[in-house]
């Protein structure tokens, strides 16, 4: 688990029955919410990634622990709702195995899923790996904390070539605090594209890169030389023309930006920090280049809004904003949380909340994927009848 994580860590659990039925509720915006497959405790622990949706409908995701290694699985839904575990990830400190997957797949051209891990792999501080849709598991790159950079976070990000982008927590050599790297998918290769230092600003992401319309790479991180509320930036794809775009400020845009940014076609940035804004409970921030940043919501918790955003926004169909909460909504701030949704006008509203006695479990976690169904799937962290077992993969229905 990585130094700055919260969640709670699984406990040993008896298995649970599967929960396959469907579970309709009412919910804000006329819209229903599905239960697709709960997960078993001993199979799947902290589904931290939204999965993976295939135009045929199929599924594919991760669980940072869980399976027989208790380091995490790799897993398939198919359309008919049976349950597929595609890898068991190792729990040795070294080996040809990663261990601890902490992103949500991506599918390259040639059809391999690609992710990576927190740790494991030949030096034990994280890998990048592939797997076929049938399970067979490749080691692609192992890092190293000297040079490359170790303990990958967040989702990674991949371009029409194959090429994958992502952060690594620490590490980079010298006063590195963490590295941003590309490795390409055909070829193998692994480049350092920038290393985290307080001379650059931004150190140790907790979070992964985007892609932007404009082909450079939109990310995130604590800043604590620039009031140490953390910083949004950009650099191109190859590491060049590193720019820092805004600080953000505890007391009005918050602070903590622990998940991941959002790039609109236009280029207009959203994202979402975690912790204080000018209730203390998180703010949604908007970044164009005409006008800077501004902030969107401010979260107030309770019951009528969520708090502690956990997850990057994803835009729906609707072209409305769509993130989850970890606490809020309904139940509060105890076993809990929020789908929510806001438009790009900054209008919000709660579209789902959470609660322990909900079959589809509480926590959604890892934000939501849009299918070209225009539905949204995601996956709740803990279940209704055990809080430190994994919650189940959802659908909700506009």
């Amino acid at each position: 688990m990585s130094k700055h994580q919260k969640l709670r860590l699984a406990s040993p659990l008896t298995a649970v029955t599967a929960l396959c039925a469907a579970l309709t509720a009412p919910l804000a915006q006329a819209a229903t919410i599905e239960v697709l497959h709960a997960f078993v405790p001993a199979t799947c622990n902290q589904p931290l990634g939204n999965p993976l949706r295939q135009p045929d409908g199929t599924l594919y995701g991760t669980c940072y622990s869980g399976g027989v290694n208790g380091s995490g699985i790799a897993y398939r839904l198919n359309p008919d709702g049976q349950f597929i575990l595609l890898h068991e990830f190792d729990n040795s400190f070294q080996s040809e195995d990663g261990k601890l997957p902490i992103s949500t797949l991506v599918m390259a051209p040639d059809g391999r899923l690609w992710g990576a891990t927190h740790e494991g792999g030949e030096l034990g501080v994280g890998t990048v790996y592939s797997l076929t849709t049938g399970g067979t598991f490749t080691l692609g790159f192992s890092f190293d904390t000297p040079t490359t950079g170790s303990g990958p976070e967040g989702n990674l990000a991949i371009d029409s070539a194959g090429v994958l982008y992502g952060n690594n927590y620490e590490g980079g050599g010298g006063k590195s605090h963490g590295t941003a790297y590309s490795y390409s998918t055909t070829t193998g290769a692994q480049t350092t594209l920038a290393r985290y230092t307080t001379a650059l600003g931004p150190i140790s992401p907790t979070n992964g890169l985007t892609l932007g319309p404009d082909g450079m790479l939109y990310g995130a991180a604590a800043d604590p030389h620039r009031g140490g509320n953390g910083e949004l930036f950009r650099m191109n794809r190859d590491g060049s023309g590193f720019q820092q775009l805004a600080l953000f400020k505890r007391t009005t845009s918050g602070a903590q930006p622990r998940y991941g940014v959002t790039v609109l076609a236009d280029g207009t940035v959203y994202g979402v920090n975690t912790t204080d804004g000018a209730a203390g409970k998180g703010a949604i921030y908007r970044w164009r280049s005409s006008d800077g940043l501004t902030v969107m919501h401010t979260f107030t918790g309770g019951t009528s809004d969520a708090e502690q955003p956990n997850s990057v926004l994803t835009q729906g169909a609707d072209g409305a904003l769509y993130g989850t909460s970890r606490f809020g909504g309904a139940n509060g701030t105890r076993n809990g949380g929020t789908v929510y949704r806001m438009a790009l006008d900054g209008s919000f509203s709660l579209v789902r909340s959470f609660n322990a006695t909900d079959a589809v479990g509480f926590e959604p976690t890892g934000g939501l994927t849009l299918g070209d169904d225009g539905n949204l799937y995601g996956v709740t962290n803990h279940s209704a009848s055990d809080e430190y077992a994994g919650g189940a993969i959802f659908r909700i229905v506009p």
